[in-house]
């Protein structure tokens, strides 16, 4: 908050990036990098940043924060998407959303910090400029073209389904896949 408005001291920042190494999530560091990127110092900023995103929460001990490695890696790509403006993103944050998908998947309970984490996760990509994507969609072996702008929902049959699906991305980015299905035991 204080670098965003050009007020937080660059001494003291520099001070907490030399003592970096403990911390005891990556979401400090980003933070901190974020901090002094603000401020002006470009490399130390980079490399906190960096540092933050290869470095998992420690769950050895409560820190008191009622954090989680699945609260802190959402925070961090909402930030670093966030500020990102014109440059490259750092290496390592394309996995952060994986990362997520990977706690949720783990933990039946959701706390409430990791629940807002989540919702600001989701609003940065309905929120991001999203261009036009492609892909091949096979049902059954018969391959048809889907693409467009957004999020897309495709209802696949128990025919189609038992048949086999495949979906070959043909665009130049990242396409993200969810596959939901419900059905009753025979």
């Amino acid at each position: 908050v204080l670098a965003r408005q050009g007020k937080a001291p660059l001494a003291t920042l520099r001070t907490l990036a030399e003592a970096s190494e403990q911390a005891h999530s990556g979401l400090g560091l980003v933070h901190l990098g974020l901090a002094l990127k603000l401020m002006g110092d470009e490399a130390r900023g980079k490399t906190a940043i960096e540092a933050g995103i290869r470095k998992p929460r420690s769950n050895d001990y409560w820190w008191g924060d009622y954090g989680s490695n699945l609260r802190d890696w959402a925070q961090m790509y909402v930030l670093l998407q966030k500020h990102a403006g014109k440059e490259k993103a750092p290496e390592g944050v394309e996995n952060l959303v994986g990362m997520v998908a990977g706690e949720i998947e783990k933990n039946r309970y959701i706390s409430t910090q990791e629940k807002l984490s989540l919702f600001l996760l989701g609003r940065s990509f309905a929120s991001q400029p999203s261009g036009d994507w492609a892909a091949e969609l096979a049902l059954g072996g018969k391959p048809q073209p889907v693409g467009g702008k957004g999020t897309q929902f495709q209802p696949v049959s128990a025919g189609e389904l038992a048949a086999g699906v495949k979906l070959r991305n043909t665009h130049k980015e990242r396409l993200y896949v969810e596959l939901h299905y419900a059905g009753n035991p025979a």
